[in-house]
């Protein structure tokens, strides 16, 4: 598999984590509307973990930004809340 082209790795890392990330998204939305703050911690442990697999495997991919997604989730999921906010 590694002696295969790079836009055949790039097509394959974003097949393999890019549908779970978008569902993770959806049930994070969702958990948000209804206040589920233990769903949204989970996600976001969830959505850390893919992220570290996919930055560990494809260092130059956009899952670095999936980092920042993970511990805005985790954070929202703690309650923490915007200065703005409190």
């Amino acid at each position: 598999m590694f002696s295969t082209p790079e836009v055949t790795r790039t097509a394959f890392w974003f097949v393999l984590f890019g549908l779970p990330l978008v569902l993770a998204g959806h049930v994070a939305v969702r958990a948000a509307e209804i206040g589920d703050l233990v769903l949204l911690r989970i996600i976001g442990g969830y959505v850390f973990l893919a992220s570290l697999l996919g930055v560990a495997a494809f260092p130059a991919s956009p899952f670095w930004a999936s980092l920042v997604v993970s511990a805005l989730l985790v954070a929202a999921g703690l309650g923490v809340k915007r200065a703005r906010d409190a």
